[in-house]
């Protein structure tokens, strides 16, 4: 996750982002993307959809 993003995305202006993933990792994972891949937060979706056990 850490790794750098995509050439693709630093020239993408209407990225959209939507995130599913383990409940735990779902805030984490949103606020990467709006932080460090500067997508608006109206065009960040995330769903924690299962809780690891």
């Amino acid at each position: 996750m850490r790794a750098a993003p995509p050439d693709v995305l630093k020239h993408t202006r209407d990225l959209c982002a939507w995130i599913a993933c383990d409940t735990a990792a779902a805030p984490g994972v949103s606020s990467y993307v709006r932080t460090e891949l500067g997508v608006p937060r109206q065009r960040v979706h995330a769903l924690g959809y299962w809780r690891a056990t």
